[in-house]
């Protein structure tokens, strides 16, 4: 996102300047629609299509929402309608809705060029700049000078962080089409982004010769005048605004707010005490009021402008539910419960809304129970209760409820899309309810509504980075660096994901940088090294490896990375040598004394090797690396039994580590005790029934035993559904050898040919797809593939089937 790669906050101000730009639709909206008086449905329609009109000109959103509804009801597929629908929900702030209407439009009308620059428009806003750019090519292609189109584009290519591509393209638009809104206000931020402010001020003040009471011109000029710190220049603009929207309490809160950050508070309060005097918004401005006090920390007095007008106007209930915030707030909870309490008589909105409050306020104590006796109450009457869902769903969510919380906070999104807090919320449920991609959505919308929301993008590029999507995590790096450049976390996040990446140059950068920064942490040495290890320049690597371990002796991964440097090297009587002295100055160091057997390993030190491990068990008994590594070392000497009995021990010691039980039940395989290999793989599932690679293992050997059982034929089904969800081609050539085990040929073919696309000279696989064509009488292929499976004497399960089927095609192809 184009501000949110800028560091300074009159960069940031200046780019969300770029941003009036896609929002100038919503205010500038003109209608061209000819009426008819039709009779029937037709006469209907035209009815709720000019009360749709007249309650948009009059600021009546939701009831020009409802007309145009009814419009829609009567015509789906009326443009009008949908256009003024579209345009509506952008003043209610569903972006989501307008897109919809708008793509909409462009169903039924392809070449609608206002739809076309409106959607556009909507995706820049959600940072969706490519599909933007897309829409803005559609135009150009059909009207290369459309003003609309180039704007549009332009609007694209700032999003991607070209600021001067973006500004030449809007100059053209601009001189096209002096009089256009959008272009003038898109091409003065770009003068602006582009360090030409006083170009860019210069077009702003020519514009409001043309449009003297546009609120997005007087809004930059003030966030301009507010940049540059001309306050005198920036309070004009303010007052300007609530001069030309006077029923725009918003615009009257941002000048409360510049007067009390400039000392003024008196002035502050008399704008507030005025809208409460005229006697219009005047709760909202009593609330402001005492929010005001608040923020300037004067409790006293915040809670006594409550009570003087609550005093005086007894029947507002805004004010009174506010008082008893103050005294939650205030952690005054028997005095907030005591009011809550009272208004329980009071009719039915009131008493909902006490009730509510008091379950916030019973869960803010730990009283949960309490808590789901009054959202239940509520519920039970009111099952729509926006708040009560939102907390009953936050309440499951601290339970790890995550489909109960996913279902109340869906409620709730759709009510209110751009609630940040609830798209946190279920961003956090999906995670816990194993979908991370509606993760990704959710707080990608949390990006989108707030770009500057640093913990948004890393939780994104935590996700991405899970799922093995680095580059999209980088972005996001990227973005959170901009926003908090001196964050040494996430610097380091980003020197890690380069290195995962292979970007070596660019995690080094990063990692030098983080050196200076914490000379001290290990890590940043360890980075370095590894940047220069995937470049193959191992003796720089090592030098940094030792700058690691000098900082943290015991560390593990330095330890890890200068053994792999030094084998690389084919330094192995060096790695010995230095793992020995490692070894001797901590005694206890387990990692170094199994490193040192894998070294002796690769010299087929058999003996010496047995040593080290030996020494890592005892150093570390629970460790299951050491126990693996000592069956490797007695299979190397052919001494199966003790790998069998090394493998037992290990899985004893440490109570039970899938790994090892893999190692056996494959160990198992290898000497046909088909049996005693099942039951190893029994035991991995039940104890994790998502391991698939023991899953895959399991169902391979339940064919292997060549069961006739159904029930045993319908649980190798049954768990080979994980198989058939995963992406390896392995599990897929399980999965077909299945169905072959079952006469299923049809459904074998496909799967075992996936399988060898991706391994085509696996012997077992070339054997099942072989004997998949035999089966179907496909000779010339059976044979075909078959002699590659046999091909160099391969070793694989059913290589004598394979054999016997080939001698006896050899005698079926020779008869034809």
């Amino acid at each position: 996102m184009v501000w949110a790669l800028l560091n300074s906050d009159t960069q940031i101000i200046h780019m969300t300047m770029i941003t009036n730009y896609i929002r100038t639709f919503c205010i500038i909206l003109l209608f061209g629609v000819t009426l008819s008086g039709c009779d029937g449905q037709e006469s209907r329609k035209q009815k709720y299509l000019t009360e749709a009109e007249q309650s948009f000109l009059e600021q009546d959103y939701e009831k020009a929402r409802i007309n145009y509804k009814n419009v829609l009801k009567i015509d789906p597929k009326d443009v009008n309608g949908l256009m003024g629908f579209a345009r509506t929900l952008e003043k209610l702030a569903d972006w989501r809705g307008a897109v919809g209407r708008y793509r909409a439009v462009l169903e039924i009308e392809p070449d609608n060029v206002e739809a076309k620059v409106k959607l556009g428009q909507l995706y820049l806003m959600a940072n969706e700049y490519s599909m933007a750019m897309e829409l803005a090519e559609t135009i150009l292609a059909g009207e290369p000078t459309s003003v609309a189109g180039l704007t549009l584009k332009a609007g694209a290519v700032a999003k991607e962080g070209n600021v001067s591509k973006a500004l030449g393209i809007v100059e053209q638009a601009h001189k096209l089409d002096k009089h256009d809104l959008d272009a003038t206000v898109l091409y003065s931020s770009l003068l602006v982004a582009n360090n030409r402010a006083a170009e860019g001020l210069s077009v702003l003040e020519k514009a409001l010769d043309v449009w003297p009471d546009s609120i997005t011109l007087h809004s930059m000029l003030a966030n301009y005048y507010l940049s540059k710190n001309q306050l005198i220049l920036a309070e004009e603009e303010l007052k300007r605004l609530t001069q030309i929207a006077p029923e725009n309490v918003a615009f009257k809160h941002k000048l409360v707010l510049f007067y009390e950050r400039t000392g003024r508070e008196q002035e502050a309060e008399k704008i507030y005490r005025e809208i409460i005097a005229s006697g219009e918004n005047q709760t909202e401005a009593i609330i402001a009021l005492h929010d005001l006090y608040m923020m300037r920390k004067n409790q006293d007095k915040a809670k006594s402008t409550l009570e003087e007008f609550i005093a005086t106007y007894p029947d507002d209930f805004d004010l009174k539910f506010k008082l008893a915030e103050f005294y939650v707030n205030s952690k005054q909870y028997d005095t907030a419960e005591s009011m809550y309490q009272s208004y329980l008589s009071e009719n039915d909105s009131v008493s909902t809304r006490a009730r509510t409050r008091l379950a916030y306020l019973m869960e803010r104590q730990g009283k949960l129970d309490q808590a789901e006796t009054y959202l239940a109450d509520v519920l039970k009457e009111y099952p729509g209760n926006i708040d009560a869902l939102t907390l009953r769903g936050k309440m499951y969510l601290d339970k790890e409820d995550a489909v109960n919380a996913i279902s109340d906070l869906r409620t709730v999104l759709n009510a209110n899309p751009e609630n940040i807090s609830i798209l946190k919320a279920l961003a956090h449920a999906y995670l816990l309810n194993e979908n991370s991609d509606l993760a990704i959505q959710m707080l990608k919308a949390v990006s989108n509504l707030d770009p500057r929301d640093v913990q948004a993008h890393l939780q994104l590029a935590e996700l991405y980075s899970a799922s093995g999507k680095l580059e999209p995590a980088l972005d996001q790096y990227k973005i959170a660096d901009s926003l908090s450049p001196n964050n040494e976390f996430i610097k380091q996040k980003m020197a890690s994901t380069y290195l995962a990446a292979d970007a070596s140059g660019a995690s080094r950068e990063l990692s030098l940088e983080l050196m200076e920064m914490k000379p001290e942490n290990p890590i940043y040495p360890l980075y370095t090294g590894l940047s220069y290890q995937i470049e193959g320049k191992h003796e720089r690597a090592i030098d940094y490896f030792d700058q690691s371990l000098a900082l943290l002796p015991e560390a593990i991964e330095p330890l890890s990375a200068k053994v792999r440097s030094l084998l690389a090297l084919k330094q192995l009587d060096q790695a010995s040598a230095w793992l020995a002295e490692v070894v001797k100055q901590q005694p206890n160091n387990a990692p170094a004394m199994n490193f040192k057997g894998e070294v002796h390993l690769a010299k087929q030190e058999y003996k010496a090797a047995e040593l080290a491990f030996e020494q890592a068990v005892k150093a570390q008994s629970g460790w299951w690396l050491p126990y693996r590594n000592l069956t490797l070392a007695k299979m190397a000497v052919g001494d199966v039994a003790a790998a069998v009995d090394m493998l037992q021990l290990g899985i004893d010691k440490t109570g039970g580590d899938s790994r090892l039980k893999m190692e056996l039940a494959m160990l198992y395989e290898r000497q046909n005790k088909l049996a005693e290999a099942l039951k190893q793989y029994e035991s991995i599932v039940a104890a994790d029934d998502d391991n698939v690679a023991a899953i895959n293992n399991l169902v391979m050997v339940l064919i292997a035993m060549d069961h006739t059982d159904e029930g045993v034929q319908e649980r190798a089904m049954r768990l080979g559904q994980k198989l058939l969800a995963d992406e390896n081609p392995l599990y897929k050539d399980t999965m077909g050898w299945l169905y072959y085990s079952k006469g299923d040929y049809d459904k074998a073919l496909p799967l075992i040919r996936r399988a060898l696309i991706a391994y085509p000279q696996h012997p077992e696989i070339n054997f099942h797809l072989g004997m998949t064509y035999y089966k179907i009488a496909e000779f010339e292929k059976a044979e075909q593939y078959l002699r590659v499976a046999l091909q160099d004497g391969a070793v694989f399960r059913g290589k004598s089937t394979a054999e016997e089927t080939l001698v006896a095609l050899e005698e079926k192809l020779s008869a034809l």
